[in-house]
């Protein structure tokens, strides 16, 4: 995930340099699109993953019983 200051609607100065909003803006409709794009890449490996996830997480709940 991304995660960046916020311009709150303003220039912003930052360590980075400053700030603007519509760079804000891009930046975010970026790292959702990569999101995605990294998302359908990997389709497979985090349904799989999930997959193992609930049955461990089963095995682990009937030891608990």
């Amino acid at each position: 995930m991304f995660e960046q200051g916020s311009s709150r609607g303003h220039l912003q100065e930052s360590i980075n340099g400053d700030v603007a909003f519509p760079a804000t803006i891009k930046n975010q409709i970026t790292a959702s699109f990569s999101t995605l794009k990294g998302s359908l890449e990997n389709k497979q490996v985090l349904l799989d993953y999930q997959w193992q996830f609930e049955q461990d997480a089963k095995k682990v709940a009937k030891k608990q019983i």
